[in-house]
């Protein structure tokens, strides 16, 4: 169990409660998954794939969300290549996460749902 990308992902559950848009609440619900069990490489890829997926359509439909997600997404890259090759402790790892991918990225959604860009799509 991670429990400081739990706590990370606790910024999404308020998020959803003051806009209760369904995005921030599948991260949230998919990231508890993900990081309660985090030795699973198929939870870690399904939280991967539907993050980008959520990612994507918002880069794509709100344009004030793309410098956030941008800067999360390169921050999530850097720190997966850097813990594979163990440049740094899990622990340092995990504080880049929650404050590097979790922050930026939940900070680009919610001025994304408040821009309302993304009801402009079929969705």
């Amino acid at each position: 169990m991670n429990k400081i990308c739990l706590s990370g992902v606790l910024m999404f559950l308020y998020l959803y409660l003051i806009t209760f848009n369904k995005f921030p609440l599948i991260i949230f619900v998919n990231g508890v998954i993900y990081h309660t069990f985090d030795n699973n490489l198929y939870l870690m890829l399904y939280d991967t794939f539907i993050n980008s997926i959520l990612t994507a359509f918002m880069f794509y439909y709100s344009s004030v969300t793309r410098p956030y997600a941008t800067i999360g997404t390169i921050f999530f890259i850097i720190n997966l290549y850097s813990i594979r090759k163990k440049y740094y402790s899990h622990f340092i790892s995990n504080i880049i996460h929650v404050l590097g991918t979790q922050l930026f990225c939940c900070y680009g959604l919610y001025l994304g749902i408040i821009a309302g860009d993304h009801k402009k799509s079929i969705i």
